[in-house]
C-alpha cells in the first residue's frame, strides 16, 4: 500500500512507513526499520570550463530546485585536453537530510517524475550493492521552478543534467526497494 504524500504530515508519513516495513519484515524494534539516511544531489557542468556562467547559473537552479545553497566542486587537478585548470568550478553538489530529505522525495514524486516524458519507472539496476539508489534526469527543466526561470531572458537554453543518490540505511537490496516502493517510487521491474 503506497502512502498518499498529499494528505500526510512529516511525522505521519514516518510513523506509516514504519509500521509497514515492521509488519513486512518482522521487526521487533523501531530502529532497526530502514530509512532514507541522505539524497545527494549533484550537477555536472563540463561547460563551464568555456564559460564561467554557467556555473553559477547552475548554482541558482539547483538552490531554487533542492531549496538549501549549493557547494561548489572544483577540479583536482588540471586537464589540458578538456582546457580544465586546477581548481576551476566544475559542478555543484547538496546533501538533504530528515525534512529536506523528505520534501525532495514528495516533489519528485507529485511533481517532477509526472512530467518526464515518456517515464515508465526505474530499473532494478539502479541500486547498488550497498542498498543505495541512484538516478539521473536528463534536463531540470522538468522542475516547475526551473521552468518559471526560463521565462526570464537571461538564461542559458541547454539542457542540464542532475544526479540524484538516495541513501538509505539497509544493506538489503529488497528492503531498500520495498522502502523506496512505499515512498511511491516507481520501479518496472
Amino acid at each position: 500500500m503506497a502512502l498518499s504524500f498529499e494528505e500526510l504530515s512529516f511525522k505521519e508519513i514516518k510513523e506509516k512507513e514504519r509500521q509497514e516495513l515492521q509488519k513486512k519484515f518482522g521487526y521487533s524494534n523501531n530502529h532497526q526499520t530502514p530509512r532514507i539516511k541522505k539524497i545527494v544531489v549533484t550537477m555536472c557542468v563540463g561547460d563551464a570550463v568555456v564559460d564561467s556562467k554557467i556555473i553559477y547559473y547552475v548554482k541558482k537552479c539547483m538552490a531554487m530546485i533542492t531549496g538549501q545553497e549549493p557547494g561548489l566542486i572544483k577540479a583536482k587537478k588540471s586537464i589540458a585536453a578538456f582546457k580544465l585548470r586546477k581548481g576551476m568550478p566544475i559542478a555543484c553538489k547538496v546533501t538533504l537530510r530528515k525534512k529536506r530529505a523528505e520534501d525532495f522525495i514528495r516533489r519528485l514524486v507529485l511533481e517532477v517524475f509526472p512530467r518526464i516524458k515518456d517515464f515508465k519507472g526505474f530499473s532494478i539496476k539502479s541500486f547498488d550493492k550497498e542498498g543505495n539508489f541512484s538516478f539521473g534526469i536528463k534536463d531540470i527543466r522538468v522542475f516547475i521552478e526551473i521552468e518559471d526561470e526560463q521565462k526570464k531572458k537571461d538564461v542559458i537554453d541547454k539542457e542540464i543534467g542532475i544526479g540524484i543518490h538516495i541513501h538509505t540505511s539497509t544493506k538489503s537490496l529488497l528492503k531498500a526497494k520495498t522502502l523506496l516502493k512505499i515512498r511511491d517510487i516507481p520501479f518496472y521491474d
